[in-house]
């Protein structure tokens, strides 16, 4: 009887531990929406800096605009 049981959590653990391992299309999906989020805060952090720091003066640096 001990065998058994024992057989039995062996089998039970082991199948917890192989459906485990497999992504699934959830995850796929979850992981590729992630690094999109990712992507767009970098592009809009770079757009802040340039912004803030960058910002044209249009009435020094631009030799077609004339106030």
């Amino acid at each position: 009887m001990k065998r058994a049981l024992l057989v039995l959590v062996l089998v039970a653990a082991v199948s917890l531990v192989a459906t485990g391992c497999q992504k699934s299309a959830h995850d796929r999906y979850r992981e590729w929406t992630y690094r999109r989020v990712v992507a767009a805060d970098t592009v809009g952090f770079a757009d802040d800096v340039d912004a803030v720091f960058l910002s044209e003066r249009s009435t020094q640096l631009s030799q077609w605009y004339h106030p």
